[in-house]
């Protein structure tokens, strides 16, 4: 609108504000005189975690699914990574560049895409809904279960063997291949497969006394993050993690199992790989993070008593007895 010639003469005056507004606002500063720029707070430009996964983990089932996500990495990162050897300073060697371990096994599966892992549910065991080791019966159980579980038709029974034996076997597993890692954030994606038969009978695929899974990708294939299917997980269960490897080798197969969508996989039977549970449970894993808390909290009281009677037994020899104490740290004063 300034530059129309129309209304230049109306807006001389304008234009002559704007052009001192602009000036003043953007006055030039050589650099030994321009006014110090604020320092940044911590955590300022880093995006926060929720925007990173696009996928809210601060409170609810976003939050719980993080914290399976948390313990499934907790699983499969020991089995992955070749521990760090630690390099004495005083060693003339120390400057050198150390060689490379060579990877483990399983590290190269999970590169070569071959690693498939099964998620096994079962109900809590005992201890995972009693509270201080205290009797438990059938109704506490009911009470920490879902209530599609609950009210189902199977539900006497399997209580009724749950006080017994700890948990009830036998629900459907869930099978995921394990696509991408990124092995710096251990953020990684998933595909759903299904479980189209068993046969022990086919030992002389993998070589071993092991049985042969057939599995397939869905009609419509389900990628998502481990956050996204993780949530979809019923997590008032816990989940018992085994790892499969995919068969490829040299070696023939049925034509009917020679399909695109189609692999044969069999447990894992590399050294240090066992099952274990990555989740007991809504109610036990709560309780399970208040005791690591508490203990945390205890621990680092413990360790400031422990600096603040060091400092007074120092202060003493000094002919002071007044130590200082700022933020978890003591500062003797002489």
């Amino acid at each position: 609108m300034l530059a129309n010639e129309e209304t230049r003469g109306r807006s001389s005056a304008l234009m002559q504000s704007l052009s001192e507004a602009w000036a003043q606002r953007h006055q030039m500063f050589e650099p030994g005189t321009a006014m110090k720029m604020p320092a940044a707070p911590p955590g300022y430009g880093k995006e926060p975690r929720c925007c990173q996964l696009n996928f809210c983990v601060c409170t609810g089932l976003g939050r719980q699914a993080d914290l399976f996500h948390q313990n499934f990495v907790s699983l499969l990162k020991p089995l992955v990574v070749q521990p760090r050897e630690k390099r004495s300073k005083t060693d003339a060697k120390a400057k050198a560049k150390p060689k490379r371990k060579p990877k483990k096994p399983m590290r190269v599966l999970l590169e070569d895409g071959m690693l498939v892992v099964r998620l096994e549910p079962s109900l809590p065991s005992v201890e995972s809904v009693c509270d201080n080791g205290e009797d438990v019966d059938s109704t506490h159980l009911r009470d920490s279960l879902p209530s599609a579980l609950a009210d189902s038709p199977w539900a006497e029974a399997a209580l009724g063997s749950t006080v017994v034996d700890g948990g009830l076997e036998g629900m459907d597993p869930h099978w995921y291949h394990i696509n991408y890692v990124n092995f710096k954030t251990w953020e990684f994606t998933l595909l759903r497969l299904m479980h189209v038969d068993t046969y022990p009978e086919m030992n002389e695929m993998t070589g071993a006394n092991q049985d042969v899974y057939e599995l397939e990708v869905h009609e419509h294939p389900q990628v998502s993050t481990s956050h996204r299917f993780f949530a979809n997980l019923d997590l008032h269960l816990r989940y018992r993690v085994s790892w499969f490897t995919i068969i490829s080798d040299d070696k023939p197969v049925f034509k009917d199992l020679f399909r695109a969508k189609t692999v044969c996989v069999s447990e894992t039977t590399l050294e240090g790989v066992c099952d274990s549970y990555a989740w007991h449970g809504e109610i036990s894993e709560e309780q399970r993070r208040t005791d690591l808390e508490n203990q945390k909290n205890l621990n680092q009281k413990e360790q400031h008593l422990e600096e603040l009677g060091t400092a007074k037994e120092n202060n003493l020899e000094k002919g002071n007895p007044h130590p200082r104490v700022e933020r978890g740290k003591v500062k003797i004063t002489c």
